[in-house]
């Protein structure tokens, strides 16, 4: 979401649109943004015949300007360097341009030799810009904006040689005093500011799950000194001896004999790596000693530095602020043990991708306990990652072992069904909807049954059934699906228990007696006298008389 225009030159007001966001307008070949905290930010573009810059860029002349379409602010202004014109061996042309902001235009100047002492750090910058004003071209030339950097006494004595201007404000004022050197826009006007902190916090994270797409972390121990030799000021050579190097003071005569002191937890950590400060302005070999302990004392142990390509998550989503230079963001790494705010002091913009913006994190420098902590934290952070890959590991076998199961009864409903490669439909299934779909039109062939032609039933049933009568439940006084004459029956008889040898019921108790007998002896009625023989021919007459009664009442 980027708009490129170039400007022949300052007066050209209006300028040539080069690429646009939008799809019907002009569009370069490739485009990638390197914005820095310190020092001058640069442009990279490439263009084809087609485009409306080909042949009308002149180095050093043409101003350019990058414009963040989305946020409509500029992000880049300054001007075009060195072109080069390629050919393909495909026969395709193209330039390639390199460009540099307008902090570049303090390297058109020169300053001029002089002593300054006795002014603040805002009016030596002043001078140090009236300068370059001096030489440039009107719209070459700043204003000193808001200077909040100070020294102890408020005063600053230096020595201006003829180096350029952006050297000389890097070496007499950043260099020896810190502080941030920031170019603004207001009003028309270029400000220089000269600023002790920048940036914001801000609440937009860089996590691990949410928009952190890669990170390089490097720690560099490489400058750390575990044994330092402290030197003092100059030492006059004794009369008649010349010297290439003069002799410095040291802490020997304090010190045991040693002109060294070490720092043993260092020491245990990387080893003996010797090396040496100086402090012009310390006579006394005791101070020099107390000088050489504070510093081993405040030592950073390591310079830590981090690469991070981030998702831009603004592009899509107004709760993700877009990430800025000088800007401090929560970044949050627990595999790399790193969980603080970082400030961003480099930003890489590809103009077709912008959603995958690399961040350059500033350089941090970590004591020894420090470097030690976060080493034992990503330490322990690595043994929980392990312990979860393996519980993972146990449950992909699980799952790997249910799918395989699947897998394989799959396997078998499909040989079951004789499953057909060619059309991928089971042929029993496929004859079963044939089946169906001939069955469905057998039935719809079939219209319903008249009393003068067949259908579903035959034309006599159809007759049989228009002709029967719609019956009521019967009573004693009204006929229904009975006579009321059968219902008055069916309601006068008794109901029997079932017959015991000592209690009548279905049948009289002496007939159950006898054939009680008769299924003691398993049928066998040779076994009866003649008397139960008679009794039980008897009570089988009467129970079957019963029977027949109850089933013609119920008729």
């Amino acid at each position: 979401m980027h708009q490129i225009t170039i400007y022949d030159g300052a007066d050209d007001t209006q300028g040539t649109v080069i690429h646009t966001p939008y799809a019907d307008g002009h569009k370069v070949s490739s485009g990638k943004l390197d914005l820095v905290s310190e020092g001058v930010s640069s442009f990279e573009f490439s263009i084809n015949p087609d485009n409306p810059a080909w042949n009308n860029l002149r180095p050093l002349r043409t101003l350019i300007e990058v414009l963040d379409v989305k946020r409509n602010k500029e992000i880049f202004s300054g001007r075009v360097l060195q072109p080069v014109q390629t050919m393909t061996s495909d026969g395709l042309f193209s330039i390639k341009f390199q460009c540099e902001s307008k902090l570049a235009y303090l390297q058109d100047s020169t300053q001029r030799h002089g002593e300054y002492n006795n002014m603040t750090v805002k009016d030596f910058l002043q001078v140090i810009i009236n300068r370059h004003n001096q030489q440039v071209e009107p719209y070459k030339r700043f204003e000193v904006g808001n200077v909040t950097v100070t020294t102890s006494t408020d005063n600053i004595y230096r020595f201006l040689g003829y180096e350029k201007t952006f050297d000389a404000i890097k070496d007499k004022l950043t260099d020896r005093l810190g502080g941030h050197i920031r170019l603004r826009e207001a009003d028309g006007v270029s400000y220089i500011d000269y600023l002790e902190t920048v940036g914001e916090v801000k609440n937009t994270p860089i996590q691990l799950r949410t928009n952190l797409k890669d990170m390089q972390k490097e720690i560099d121990p490489t400058d750390v000194i575990t044994r330092l030799v402290p030197l003092g000021s100059r030492l006059e050579a004794p009369e008649g001896e010349t010297s290439v190097s003069e002799p410095r003071l040291t802490i020997e005569s304090v010190n045991g004999g040693v002109d060294y002191l070490d720092d043993t937890a260092l020491i245990a950590e990387f080893g003996i790596i010797e090396g040496n400060v100086t402090w012009d302005d310390v006579n006394t070999a005791s101070i020099l000693k107390t000088r050489g302990e504070d510093f081993l004392l405040n030592q950073r142990a390591a310079r830590v530095s981090y690469e991070v390509t981030p998702v831009n998550l603004s592009l899509i989503d107004t709760r993700f602020e877009e990430f800025e230079v000088d800007n401090w963001y929560p970044i949050e790494n627990p595999v790399l043990a790193i969980s603080e705010p970082l400030q961003v002091i480099g930003k890489t913009i590809d103009i077709y991708n912008p959603e995958l913006s690399k961040l350059q994190i500033g350089e941090k420098y970590k004591t020894l306990s420090d470097y030690q902590a976060q080493a034992n934290r990503q330490m322990m952070n690595v043994q929980l990652l392990e312990e979860r890959v393996t519980s993972l590991g146990a449950e992909n076998i699980k799952l790997s072992q249910s799918l395989d199961d699947a897998q394989a009864s799959v396997t078998q409903l499909k040989t079951a069904l004789e499953y057909n490669d060619d059309t991928g439909i089971s042929l029993a299934l496929n004859d079963i909807d044939q089946k169906l779909t001939t069955l469905e039109g057998d039935i719809n062939s079939i219209g319903l049954a008249t009393q003068t032609s067949d259908g579903l039933m035959s034309s006599i049933d159809k007759t049989k059934l228009d002709g029967l009568e719609s019956y009521e439940v019967a009573t004693e006084l009204s006929d229904g699906l009975m006579a009321a004459a059968d219902k008055a029956k069916l309601n006068t008889l008794e109901v029997y228990s079932v017959a015991t040898e000592t209690t009548d019921g279905l049948m009289a108790s002496t007939d159950k007696v006898a054939l009680d007998k008769v299924v003691t002896d398993a049928g066998d009625t040779t076994l009866l006298t003649t008397v139960e023989k008679t009794t039980l021919v008897l009570a089988i007459n009467e129970l079957v008389s019963r029977i027949e009664t109850l089933e013609g009442g119920a008729v």
